[in-house]
């Protein structure tokens, strides 16, 4: 993940690499999803889900308390 906001969902900067991201999640059970707390807020080009596809975020505990409310609406598990 390059970049995160609740409108656009999580995004990268390749066109390539945002269409590989979303057949893989098209095809899988489970999916998750690995986001420090600085790609939080960010804006990017190429999106590749949204909060509601994705089950487990995996951060580094520094998402700020609203990102985390938005995934605790969402029932998105954050570990």
């Amino acid at each position: 993940v390059t970049g995160f906001l609740p409108e656009t969902g999580f995004t990268c900067g390749s066109s390539d690499e945002s269409a590989l991201k979303r057949a893989v999640i098209a095809r899988s059970e489970r999916v998750v999803v690995l986001m420090d707390g600085s790609k939080g807020g960010v804006p990017n080009t190429f999106s590749f889900a949204k909060a509601n596809q994705i089950d487990t975020l995996i951060s580094d505990g520094t998402l700020d308390d609203d990102t985390l409310a938005y995934f605790e609406r969402m029932r998105v598990h954050v570990l």
